[in-house]
């Protein structure tokens, strides 16, 4: 079964059991990403990120994944401003070793999109773009936008209510999906548990990858991460309404910038949708602010051990 042709007649099978639906192919991507797993002992080690990865097959699941959820609209935060401390798992990690480098001077903006379905960012400017491992061209797009000068982000493919075992091992296939990656973006369902967060962020202190908070909410991630010298930084805002509008997303970059000092940073996480980067493409940023990569913002703002 843990062979390709095994997988494969599991997956024809289940589409076909399930009536060859959308929901039908969003449910087989979850199930090969499971057969990666439980195979998983059956393979030769490797490395990835500094995370042992013997028990990853690399596969691209078949089907269409769900899409990741984002937060409502939620209030803007203040911005935060420069620091003097660095991490140290951090820097010398996937955190420093995955950066596009960028020169730190002014305010920033980085903007992180949540990717989905859609037709891949092209955007001619710096930003960085989160990406769920389940999706069935996850290699071919974590490669494209890498070679976009694109910072990748992961959002961990991790079980609600899972074991500890359950949590590593969803994080280590994650990550070997999504190579190149600067950070994780934990989905919001593992925001909010506590526990599932230490055992996530425990392991990235074996790989160095950078932690990023979503903005809706008591950031529960940011201590647990700063306690493991990891870097991690809380997003500022967040455009999660499906419906809004390129002006409403024109309006969500005037306010991430209206209070931006020129040793200021904010960070902005936004959908993959065509309303999206047309107001993207089309933004006229203050003096003295520019877009910047995640990483940017992140050591900008200093919020590190």
């Amino acid at each position: 079964m843990c062979e390709g042709a095994g997988k494969r007649q599991v997956t024809a099978a289940a589409v076909a059991a399930l009536g060859g639906t959308a929901l039908a192919s969003r449910i087989v991507a979850r199930i090969v990403l499971g057969l990666t797993l439980a195979c998983a002992p059956h393979l030769a080690p490797a490395q990835t990120d500094g995370v042992r990865t013997d028990r990853l097959p690399q596969i691209l699941p078949e089907g269409s994944a769900p899409e990741p959820a984002l937060p409502p609209q939620a209030p803007d935060l203040p911005p935060v401003r420069r620091g003097t401390s660095r991490p140290d798992a951090g820097m010398q990690g996937a955190f420093a070793r995955n950066a596009v480098p960028f020169e730190e001077e002014g305010a920033i903006l980085s903007v992180v999109i949540v990717d989905t379905d859609g037709d891949p960012v092209d955007l001619q400017m710096p930003l960085s773009v989160a990406l769920d491992p389940a999706r069935p061209d996850i290699a071919t797009r974590a490669a494209t936008y890498r070679a976009r000068d694109y910072e990748v982000l992961v959002i961990p493919s991790i079980p609600p209510n899972g074991t500890p075992q359950d949590i590593e091992q969803g994080l280590q296939a994650s990550l070997h999906l999504v190579g190149g990656a600067v950070a994780i973006l934990p989905d919001p369902v593992t925001s909010a548990d506590r526990g599932a967060l230490s055992t996530l962020i425990g392991r990235l202190a074996e790989t160095g990858h950078g932690v990023l908070g979503r903005a809706d909410g008591l950031d529960l991630a940011g201590p647990i991460a700063r306690s493991r010298g990891l870097p991690s930084a809380t997003a500022s805002a967040g455009i999660g309404d499906p419906d809004a509008t390129r002006a409403d997303v024109e309006r969500a970059l005037d306010r991430a910038t209206a209070a931006l000092g020129p040793d200021d940073a904010r960070i902005l996480i936004v959908a993959n949708r065509p309303e999206t980067l047309a107001a993207l493409g089309g933004a006229r940023l203050p003096d003295g602010t520019r877009f910047a990569p995640l990483t940017a913002a992140m050591r900008l703002i200093g919020d590190l051990p």
